[in-house]
């Protein structure tokens, strides 16, 4: 049907500078400077001739012009594809609360990632890490063990540079005097959380040598039972074992934060190609971290909502939660010289590893150094 004088019809071309202009023998097109185009009907007082060949061509050209104007942009214009990472962690911790809140509170989706959080078990984490399976693993004591032993994979940041284990009394003890000559349970022997045990023995006078006796429990629901019942008359819980004690009307003795100064306790580590092949998304994942560390350390209100919903916790519960974590996170997100070789050390006693590392090898914060400038915050 041919358009009837007088009318019109409004196109709006998406790019703000384009000059498009169509005319047929039956419209007549122009542009405005807001980048409509205005269509009207030519008179229909009389007939025009059939359009010749050339004109109809330029016609065309036109038309094509505008057509792969308005795609380009429709399509050109919209955000980047995010990018994907796989990020792999053994359990639900506060130890790296940071970059959950980075991905809650949107702090990745900034930095225009896609993350997928996989839980892993760790005996199999590294294995998955190097491997490629996953970009990112939250366990810096099992990455700085492995590095140890040579494989390639390095710590980019922390999360946690104090431990986040309390000594925690049955009933009836709530003081190293109180303590002593008493049965203390631990893990496993040589384990990460025996050594810890006896540095915050130790912080609290006592010889763990002398004045206790160490006796092997298990895994921290096993140690918090062996409490309750009596079995043993301390033992090295996490901040949901010192909750639930406290409800069972078990003491802290002491927090592993107010003894251990510096411990590589909680970060971030990838492969060591990641690092040298793609800098700049390590340097965006680090900056999101960033954020949410951040985020924790000024904003309790809006991190125990995270903490309450992720973990399924009551507020009241992670409120206390929060506070029992708190002080055990870094400010910058670094874990000084210290607390890097005291980790070292007490992987090497049970590891036995010969070679001493420098935490040079362990460690490599230059991407999150720049992570930091480019926040240009003041950071501690």
């Amino acid at each position: 049907m041919r358009p009837c004088c007088g009318s019109s019809w409004k196109i709006t071309c998406p790019v703000k500078f384009c000059s498009i202009s169509l005319w047929t023998g039956q419209l007549i097109g122009h542009r405005d400077a807001k980048g409509t185009i205005t269509a009207r009907a030519a008179s229909c007082h009389r007939r025009r001739p059939p359009m010749p060949r050339r004109r109809k061509n330029v016609w065309l050209a036109r038309l094509s012009g505008f057509l792969a104007c308005f795609f380009v942009t429709d399509f050109g214009s919209s955000p980047a594809q995010a990018e994907r990472v796989v990020i792999a962690y053994p359990s639900p911790s506060t130890s790296f609360l940071p970059l959950i809140v980075a991905q809650k509170r949107g702090f990745l989706e900034e930095e225009n990632f896609q993350a997928d959080f996989v839980r892993t078990n760790i005996s199999v984490i590294i294995h998955a890490l190097t491997a490629g399976s996953v970009d990112y693993v939250t366990t810096s004591t099992a990455s700085i063990s492995a590095r140890m032993q040579g494989l390639p994979v390095v710590v980019i940041g922390f999360y946690a540079a104090k431990p986040m284990d309390f000594l925690v009394g049955a009933k009836g003890i709530s003081s190293a005097r109180e303590l002593k000559g008493k049965v203390v349970g631990i893990s496993a022997v040589g384990s990460v959380t025996h050594l810890l045990t006896l540095r915050l023995l130790e912080g609290i006078g006592l010889n763990p040598s002398t004045d206790v006796t160490i006796r092997p429990i298990g895994g921290e629901d096993l140690r918090l039972q062996a409490l309750e019942s009596g079995i043993v008359q301390a033992a090295l819980l996490g901040s949901q074992g010192v909750i639930q004690g406290e409800r069972a009307g078990l003491k802290m003795i002491v927090a592993g934060a107010d003894v251990v100064e510096s411990l590589a306790f909680s970060g971030l580590a990838t492969t060591v190609k990641k690092v040298k092949e793609n800098p700049e998304q390590v340097r965006r994942i680090l900056r999101g971290s960033m954020k949410g560390l951040r985020y924790v350390l000024e904003n309790k209100i809006g991190t125990v909502d995270v903490i309450e919903n992720w973990l399924k916790l009551d507020k009241k519960i992670a409120s206390l939660t929060y506070d029992l974590a708190l002080k055990s996170y870094s400010r910058n997100g670094e874990v000084d010289d210290r607390g890097v070789l005291l980790t070292a050390d007490m992987i090497n006693a049970r590891e036995k590893i010969e070679k001493k590392p420098s935490v040079s090898d362990l460690v490599d914060y230059t991407q999150l150094r720049e992570a930091r400038k480019n926040l240009a915050w003041p950071w501690p």
